[in-house]
């Protein structure tokens, strides 16, 4: 993955942001342009960008920050087609507590929102802070300056990345 292709994927994420759900917060993964992994990837690689043209800023943060907090909420098409569907009657009172549908959905429901808090916490809160942080007290002048970033988003380095970013960006 090159800045081209993190810049697409960002892109596209953030249409499949502008799909809005029914009945509740949980998109079909397949609106997404890759795997979440890849979503989280192309981000870091964008962010390591504007902190090395010190373009990064708290509106930039939040803005990044705003947008993968969304990044739990997708799951397999089918499973949220079932929420949807069970919040719909649900929502229309055409399903009482009682109903074991009912118990199944508020069950699944609480183990989606408790999945998404813990994305929060463990990769908005800390690792994309660990990741900035180590990104900032990299040597920019250091010949592997940009190897050394994709290592730390576990991405694969190519000497043809390096060139991009000097045609590119680097003026």
């Amino acid at each position: 993955m090159d800045i081209d292709d993190a810049g697409k994927i960002i892109f596209a994420y953030g249409g499949a942001l502008q799909v809005k759900p029914e009945y509740g917060l949980f998109r079909k993964s397949s609106l997404l342009p890759c795997s979440k992994d890849d979503i989280l990837k192309a981000a870091k690689l964008l962010i390591a960008l504007k902190i090395e043209v010190r373009q990064w800023n708290d509106e930039w943060r939040d803005s990044m920050e705003g947008a993968l907090c969304f990044l739990p909420n997708f799951h397999d098409d089918k499973e949220v087609d079932y929420i949807n569907r069970i919040s719909r009657i649900w929502f229309e009172g055409k399903i009482k507590k009682d109903d074991l549908q009912f118990t199944n959905w508020k069950k699944r429901m609480d183990e989606l929102f408790k999945e998404s808090k813990e994305f929060q916490e463990k990769i908005i809160d800390k690792e994309l802070d660990n990741f900035i942080r180590d990104v900032e007290n990299l040597d920019r002048k250091d010949y592997l300056y940009h190897q050394r970033i994709y290592t730390l988003i576990g991405l694969e380095y190519s000497p043809q990345i390096e060139k991009i970013y000097e045609r590119k960006y680097l003026k």
